[in-house]
């Protein structure tokens, strides 16, 4: 019998061949499924393999490792013979006993696989191409070109039969206004500009986007790629079928990061309930005050537009003209001095915004809560406390920075719309001078008249957006300030019990999980060579690898995402990155392929489109190994590093500063609303 000690090192080793050669790990099930190593079997079943490959890229624009999930729909009972490498060998034989769903993922190395498509990301500045470095923290025109073109060294279908979409963000305090092509879209994320776009399968697709910069910067950009074939009733693929298949591969991803909580989660189960309780708290508190918040944002931005006319009003001199006149601007200023309507207006309407912005520090409270639950469940307590220490201090200063950014861009907002208030309320007092009216008598007309006009005409609304950016940026600030809080709070309550537990959760804690995966395999060791560690025991806090099926009958669906090993540090990582980046996938499907409406003309082109480039019956579906004949269908999410940080660039200046001044009263005002 062997030792313990030597059971362990065969279960360390048998990891490391995995991560160094790429070999696909397998999980045994007691529901009659069987996995065997390196030997020569005939493929007797009847089953459809479909795989999803996930992988992020590198600053030097390379593809990392390759996590790769593998589904198998068995439809008749038999073996099933698959291969783990391009050469053919390494099969894994697989003993089918009955039909249903089984799983298996493998972890391929760097640069062993060649992915569909060469990724192309190149830049400009205020005209020539430029390169990262100089694009990141620059001010000026800033263009951002995406190209994805076949790969040659692929030896896969999906160039032609997969429908690529690309997203990623612009923050608010880089840019107002972003241009894209026709087959993009730029929608609101809170913070940031998202930019998603839709390509068509078997083309070169290319995608421009511009924008007026400052201290450029801009999110991870996320490839996510399905394929565009019919679907198993017949139906070709259209809007819904697309939506759905980009869907499940987001849920995939998500359920990545997922699949691997299971190292915490035992012995700090109270830990991470109690915490778990905090995260409810704010989560109720985010739907209770962020509406009653910008409720009364909203009523206090009305009565302080409303003194301000009237004021401006009572300052006209003569016929009210068609532009604003400088003067009744002027004359306004003297009451923003002293205990008058104007100068209360303007410091309640400053308070309404502040506390709007405040609320929105319960979504980020949430937010952290939920980070810091899914990284005791990957890692335990080990050296977090230091880790949430350092977190604590950057979103602290990026709160900061993010928040003063955002009253610069309020600030500057608010000068043209309140401009262009005064231009069209001044213009419409003056038809009704005109028509025999009195400049008293006709405010309320006026001012009902210039409201409906911000509230309709397509040129007002441009100056109200830039308001509600500006507004948006100081939420997002507020947020970053809220997970700061709370991570203080965190430290506070649970530091001194993360120290005590963390020193159960060292390295002895992976030696165990090895070991206990080693004695559970002891009998099935030596047989496999090496070549994979199997786990059939329940899964648990010590559990590398996670069933595929209960105990008696049908088994689970499959599930690719739970067969990594718990103490893959490294693929941990980049599964929780990928994880976060499943969140960008369902922002830009909901952008592109609404569920509820048509998408755009251009979308939908590119769906038919997609649609009309698979060629059926052809081969090169696997993409692990080519003799892998049964493989109907691969899906793939690839992310790439965002560019620039907020931190280290700096957040976009606060003002102009002679902005401001170079409107008399207006400059007043602002510098008063902005504290």
């Amino acid at each position: 019998m062997s030792s313990f000690g030597a059971v362990a090192r065969r279960a360390v080793a048998a990891l490391a061949a995995v991560a160094c050669t790429g070999l696909m790990i397998a999980v045994p099930s007691d529901t009659g499924y069987g996995w065997r190593k390196n030997e020569v079997a005939q493929q007797t079943a009847s089953y459809a393999k479909t795989q999803r490959v996930y992988t992020l890229f590198g600053d030097d624009g390379r593809p990392g490792e390759w996590i790769v999930g593998n589904s198998f729909n068995v439809t008749a009972a038999g073996t099933i013979v698959d291969y783990d490498d391009s050469a053919g060998g390494h099969p894994t034989i697989i003993d089918a006993a009955q039909a249903g769903p089984a799983s298996s993922q493998s972890v391929l190395p760097a640069g062993s696989k060649a992915l569909p498509w060469a990724v192309h990301i190149t830049y400009s500045l205020n005209g020539p191409d430029a390169d990262r470095s100089a694009v990141q923290g620059a001010d000026g025109l800033v263009g951002v070109r995406i190209r994805l073109e076949a790969n040659p060294l692929s030896d896969t279908r999906y160039f032609r039969d997969a429908m690529p979409i690309v997203t990623f963000t612009i923050p608010h305090d880089v840019t107002d206004n972003v241009a894209v092509p026709d087959t993009a879209v730029v929608t609101d994320d809170g913070d940031s500009y998202r930019i998603s776009a839709v390509g068509v399968a078997g083309r070169t697709n290319e995608w421009d986007c511009f924008m007026n910069a400052k201290a450029f910067r801009m999110g991870r950009l996320v490839i996510a790629a399905v394929p565009a074939d019919r679907t198993d009733d017949g139906r070709d693929a259209d809007q819904s079928v697309m939506r759905d298949r980009l869907a499940a591969l987001a849920s995939g991803a998500n359920a990545l990061s997922g699949g691997m909580t299971n190292a915490g989660s035992g012995e700090h189960q109270a830990l991470i309930d109690q915490l778990s309780a905090m995260r409810d708290q704010e989560k109720a508190a985010v739907d209770a005050e962020i509406a009653a918040k910008h409720d009364a944002y909203v009523k206090q931005f009305g009565i302080y537009i409303d003194r301000y006319v009237r004021s401006y009003s009572s300052h006209i001199s003569g016929q009210p003209g068609t532009k604003t006149q400088m003067g009744a601007l002027i004359g306004m200023t003297g009451e923003l001095t002293g205990d008058t309507p104007l100068s209360q207006s303007v410091t309640d309407l400053a308070n309404a915004v502040n506390a709007m912005s405040d609320a929105h520090g319960h979504t980020g409270a949430a937010n952290i809560i939920d980070e810091v639950i899914r990284q005791i469940q990957r890692r335990g307590t080990t050296g977090l406390l230091a880790d949430l220490k350092t977190r604590q201090a950057k979103e602290a200063n990026t709160g900061k920075s993010r928040y003063s950014a955002g009253q610069g861009q309020l600030a500057n907002a608010m000068i043209p719309f309140s401009m262009a208030y005064t231009d069209t309320y001044t213009a419409r007092l003056n038809d009704l001078v005109n028509q025999g009216g009195s400049v008293a008598g006709s405010e309320q007309t006026a001012i009902d008249q210039t409201n409906q006009a911000f509230g309709s005409d397509e040129d007002m609304q441009k100056y109200t957006g830039q308001i509600s950016a500006a507004l948006k940026t100081m939420a997002g600030a507020r947020e970053h300030t809220g997970a700061a809080d709370m991570l203080g709070t965190i430290i506070d309550r649970f530091g001194a019990q993360m120290e005590n537990s963390g020193a159960g959760d060292s390295d002895g804690a992976g030696a165990s999980a090895a070991a206990s995966a080693g004695a559970s395999a002891g009998a099935a060791d030596d047989s496999v060579g090496g070549g994979a560690v199997f786990h059939s025991g329940s899964v648990g806090v010590d559990a590398p690898f996670a069933m595929i099926g209960a105990a008696s009958g049908p088994l689970e669906p499959a599930d690719e995402t739970t067969a990594l090993h718990a103490g893959e540090g490294t693929v941990i990582d980049q599964s929780a990155t990928i994880g976060d980046a499943s969140t960008d996938l369902g922002a830009a499907i909901d952008a592109l392929m609404p569920a509820d409406k048509a998408a755009s003309d251009s979308v939908l082109r590119a769906i038919s489109s997609s649609a009309a480039s698979v060629r059926y019956g052809d081969g090169g579906g696997d993409v692990i190994s080519p003799d892998n004949t049964h493989t109907v269908s691969a899906d793939f999410l690839m992310v790439l590093p965002a560019v620039g940080d907020a931190d280290s660039i700096g957040a976009a200046s606060a003002s102009d500063g002679d902005a401001a001044s170079q409107i008399p009263g207006l400059g007043a005002i602002v510098g008063k609303f902005m504290g």
